[in-house]
């Protein structure tokens, strides 16, 4: 079902394999972020009703890489909730994760960006409504479409400074759920986690062929779209130590997606277990490459929020590029701000999770002395 077979026989098994960080998961990361810029450098040049360029059964390029950042995502959140000593050590993990790039992004749209691609006058950028709810709303993951006030006025896509943090809202909802469902024993068990993602799957075919976003609330949709994937990435985890490693099953998963069931219903389904299966594959693949690659910087998150706010940008300067001049141009930028979000922002906050889970715990025990 994933690229791994039940039973004694084959590869190793992945528990046995998963150890700490000898994976290759941060370089799939970076590899994921990458292909959803690449389609987005496209996007980017196209009408806003145009169809998503890089398809295949209805699966596009970026579409794969947001289903495949929640697959490993659900994997790497279970292990990390196992391995914190509390709730408040797993929440700190979490926020420390998301928030500190994403504010550095929203600080840098309202006081460096913004006053330079707006086509307001200075009076009303800085006393429009909208700038402060851009804020409010993207830290709060109400809106993740929206931007500074007038900024890219050129743009098919204008006031949009970063299109793909919507996403992130569906990331805090499985941060939150996960350890709920982990704290229900009558369904957070191994099966009871199968059973999950199954009927999420089923409940998103559904969804799809009874009209999908054009009938159902996109925020529904969506919500059981990604929560199906996450699941996946439960499902693995929890029975990693009956799993075992075989380049095989996802190459017959490519195969039966491609020609057998890619136009069906069952597209979604199988479309995931195949990501799945050469994601988990891969990241074990190369001893060599484990070695040299496990403690690489990890500028995944920096280039998927920064990417289209580069694009945006090369968009103003340069109004007649096509899709391939508008990568030439985000990409070295993209990773320029990846790198200063990761080095100088990501991993010194990552390095505060101990003090800001005591102070969540003395907070939380302050509720409780009150409480009592």
């Amino acid at each position: 079902m994933i690229p791994v077979l039940p039973g004694r026989t084959g590869g190793p098994a992945l528990a046995d394999i998963y150890k700490g960080h000898d994976n290759l998961f941060t370089l799939i990361r970076l590899l994921l972020a990458g292909a959803v810029l690449l389609e987005h450098a496209f996007i980017h040049r196209l009408p806003v009703s145009a169809s998503a360029p890089l398809e295949w059964h209805d699966i596009s390029l970026s579409y794969g890489g947001v289903n495949a950042f929640f697959i490993l995502s659900g994997f790497l959140i279970s292990d990390s909730l196992r391995r914190r000593r509390s709730y408040e050590a797993y929440a700190a993990a979490r926020i420390l994760r998301i928030y500190p790039a994403l504010i550095a992004l929203v600080f840098a749209a309202i006081f460096i960006v913004g006053p330079f691609f707006t086509a307001l006058t200075p009076t009303d950028y800085w006393f429009s409504p909208e700038m402060w709810r851009f804020p409010f709303e993207t830290l709060t993951f109400v809106n993740g479409e929206g931007g500074p006030p007038g900024t890219f006025p050129s743009s098919e896509r204008p006031g949009e400074f970063s299109a793909s943090l919507w996403t992130l809202r569906y990331e805090v909802i499985a941060y939150i759920g996960l350890p709920i469902f982990a704290a229900i024993p009558l369904v957070s068990g191994r099966w009871g986690q199968l059973i999950l993602f199954l009927t999420l799957s089923a409940l998103y075919e559904i969804l799809l062929a009874t009209g999908g976003q054009t009938v159902w609330s996109a925020t529904f949709v969506s919500l059981v779209r990604l929560g199906a994937c996450f699941s996946l990435g439960m499902t693995i985890f929890t029975f990693r130590e009956h799993l075992k490693v075989v380049w095989l099953i996802p190459a017959l998963l490519t195969f039966l997606w491609l020609f057998l069931t890619g136009e069906t219903i069952a597209g979604e389904f199988t479309a995931n277990l195949m990501i799945a299966g050469w994601m988990f594959t891969l990241a074990f693949a190369s001893g060599w490459a484990i070695k040299r690659l496990k403690t690489m910087p990890d500028y995944s998150y920096g280039l998927y929020i920064w990417h289209w706010p580069a694009m945006q940008i090369g968009g103003e300067l340069f109004p007649e590029a096509g899709a391939f001049g508008i990568l030439a141009f985000s990409i070295p930028v993209t990773m320029l701000f990846s790198m200063f979000s990761w080095h100088l922002i990501e991993r010194p906050a990552l390095g505060s999770k101990k003090r800001l889970a005591a102070l969540i715990e003395r907070v939380v025990g302050r509720h409780k002395q009150q409480g009592n």
